[in-house]
This record gives structure tokens, sequence and C-alpha cells, in this order.
């Protein structure tokens, strides 16, 4: 964004709390255990962009050093690597729904934009170690999704 003359800031929040049905499933948890909870909303040029919210297993997010009250410089995903909890899969789901009200003035949407809705669960021997959901109105955002293969290659 900053070498397109865009000025992207963020407004991060954190908390703990149980867990909700839905999150619980998606983490494969019980429902009330307890959860880090990171949030990000992000605005370019003060437009608001998209809400993201990711949470964590609260022993895992301890463990790691995910539960502090502060932006993690380097991002959580290195700083769980850095601790030895390094993810091997990820599993995408994207969709699109009619935006709500809130979303609508959540993020100043015209009627009819539609918002995208991207989950993504970061597993590690098959176990989930955080789930993202992400709301993104469709009417500034694109995603775009590349893998890389960093094994072994011949030549």
């Amino acid at each position: 964004m900053q070498s397109a003359g865009r000025r992207p800031i963020s407004d991060f929040r954190f908390r703990i709390e149980p867990a909700t049905t839905n999150v619980a499933a998606r983490l494969q948890i019980n429902p009330d255990d307890l959860v880090v909870v990171r949030e990000s909303r992000r605005y370019v040029d003060e437009i608001p962009w998209s809400d993201q919210v990711t949470y964590y297993p609260y022993l895992l997010a301890q463990k790691c050093g995910l539960d502090t009250p502060h932006d993690i410089p380097e991002g959580t995903v290195r700083r769980m690597a850095a601790s030895g909890v390094i993810e091997d899969t990820l599993m995408h789901e994207i969709s699109s729904r009619p935006t709500t009200d809130d979303e609508r003035r959540q993020f100043d949407l015209a009627p009819g934009v539609s918002t995208l809705v991207y989950h993504r669960v970061g597993l590690v021997d098959d176990t989930p170690v955080r789930y993202t959901r992400e709301l993104l109105p469709a009417d500034r955002n694109v995603i775009t999704h590349v893998k890389t293969s960093r094994g072994p290659r011949q030549v």
C-alpha cells in the first residue's frame, strides 16, 4: 500500500474469552474453553478496509507468547514458529454473502455491496493452532492466493 502512495493503518485489539460454539468447532476444542483473541481493523487512507479476528487456544497462546495485549512486530505465525509450533497445513474457506447492517455502517458501504468472508485454520500435525475470520468489503478487496513449495527440487 505504501509503495502505491496509500496510507495503511491498523486498530489492534486483544482479549481472552470463552470460545463460542463456532470457534470451538474450528479449533477442535470445547465450547467455553478459553481462547486468546487478536483483532485488527485495517484502514487504507482512513477508509475501513478489513476486519480480521484470530483465535488461539489459550494454553498454546501462553506457550508462544501470543497472550500479550500488544501488536507482535514479527507476526504471530513467526512467533509461534520460534516456539516450535510450525504450521504444516492451512485450510482456506472463502465465501461471499450480503452485508449485514452493522457491516454496512462499519465499512461505510453502499447498498448492495457484498462481504467476502475468509476463514483460515492453521494446523500442526492435523491439530488446529489458530483460526482467523476476515471480513472484506467486496468493493475494495481482492483475495489472491499463491502457494509455493520450499521443498527439495531437482534442476
